[in-house]
């Protein structure tokens, strides 16, 4: 977490070298990075061992759908669902 990209990929910058201290690896792959912004659409360029990790508009964590303007409409809309489900 940080409030511009450049304290963004000192954090990962510093992820990246703890977890090679204890012989781990960063898998670009399966990372991703998201700006959460009122503007959306917020562009950022964080990279690790000089490959550019994918930005993405929302993802699920721990059952929720975050997305990169902050709002919750669309678990509002799951949670509906499941409730006319029930």
């Amino acid at each position: 977490m940080g409030d511009n990209t450049e304290e963004l990929q000192r954090t990962m910058d510093r992820l990246n070298n703890t977890a090679k201290e204890y012989d781990m690896k960063i898998t670009v792959k399966n990372t991703k990075t998201m700006v959460v912004s009122k503007e959306g659409g917020v562009r950022t360029n964080i990279k690790v061992d000089g490959k550019e990790v994918e930005q993405v508009t929302k993802f699920k964590y721990l059952g929720d759908i975050l997305s990169e303007d902050g709002m919750c409409l669309e678990n509002v809309k799951v949670r509906i669902g499941m409730a006319k489900d029930a």
